[in-house]
């Protein structure tokens, strides 16, 4: 299949152990083996990546579609009116959004973008060629950039809301300097992961990036088996348990710590090494404490 270009609507489930290939780690893929994932739909509002390289994973921003109407976020700031209509879904919007025009209309009746279920993904694909692209797209495709300014907006939106709540409950919680914030894990706008944090560069924190299996045959799939786009986020904090930071932490936990040389790979404790150098030893101490309580 072809690399999804803006404005096209695909399914895609996480492939977490396509995700940590490169660490070349047996612990970590007998765990991502057994993982279970969900299949989520898609539009695609803007590449990530310079040259696309045919089967080399490509990061795609991506904004998440729930087939069975409006849906709040895990946090009380992140509202269900923050959404938009997709066409054919025809249905008034408290907040009088136009829906956003899908050509042609999508297999369902009853479809919403949550502005805030914006993420980043990367996509492995076999073709550049533009005949092997996805029936469902935006129309015009500047749709998209309609898609990106609304998220933008009720950013805003929520941390004035956030905010408000803040200063509320200023008298109650007079010890605790701010309210934790949701961030769905590689949103385009920067709010990088707990692992992702340790990173030193971009490239690596795109390289990081979970890689998931796509199909643009959306008819193949009902409404009923599209999971929660809020679901994704609980699905990928089960894959970092895998992911980057923990093998880092592992490593240095095995080899500072207990004194012994882990059962990795050496390509992994190439990555752990290199990564790892980069992290506060109070960071590393902290996750050892974590690691070592039961």
């Amino acid at each position: 299949m072809s690399l999804p270009v803006r404005g096209e609507y695909f399914v895609f489930e996480l492939d977490p152990v396509a995700s940590i290939a490169t660490f070349e780690d047996p612990i970590a893929t007998k765990a991502c083996k057994e993982m279970q994932n969900k299949q989520y739909l898609a539009c695609v509002i803007e590449w990530q990546g310079g040259i696309p390289v045919v089967n080399y994973p490509y990061a795609l921003d991506v904004m998440l579609v729930s087939t069975r109407g409006m849906v709040p976020g895990p946090e009380d700031s992140m509202l269900a009116e923050m959404s938009c209509p997709i066409l054919p879904n025809s249905s008034p919007h408290p907040l009088e959004r136009e829906a956003v025009h899908c050509t042609p209309p999508l297999p369902w009746l009853d479809c919403f973008h949550p502005t805030l279920a914006r993420t980043t993904v990367r996509i492995q694909y076999e073709t550049l060629d533009t005949r092997d692209h996805g029936k469902y797209q935006l129309l015009p495709k500047n749709e998209a950039v309609h898609l990106i300014e609304l998220n933008e907006h009720d950013t805003e939106w929520r941390e004035e809301i956030d905010a408000a709540y803040q200063a509320l409950h200023a008298t109650e919680h007079d010890t605790q300097s701010s309210r934790s914030s949701y961030n769905m894990t590689g949103a385009s706008n920067a709010s990088f992961n707990a692992s992702a944090s340790s990173l030193q560069s971009y490239d690596d924190w795109l390289h990081e990036t979970p890689i998931v299996k796509f199909s643009f045959d959306l008819e193949k799939i009902s409404a009923q088996d599209i999971g929660n786009p809020w679901e994704y986020e609980e699905e990928h904090e089960a894959y970092t348990k895998y992911d980057v930071f923990n093998l880092i932490v592992e490593f240095f936990v095995d080899t500072c710590c207990l004194g012994y040389k882990p059962k990795r790979s050496d390509a992994c404790t190439r990555r752990c090494r290199k990564l790892g150098s980069s992290m506060t030893s109070s960071s590393l101490r902290n996750a050892s404490r974590r690691l070592s309580s039961p």
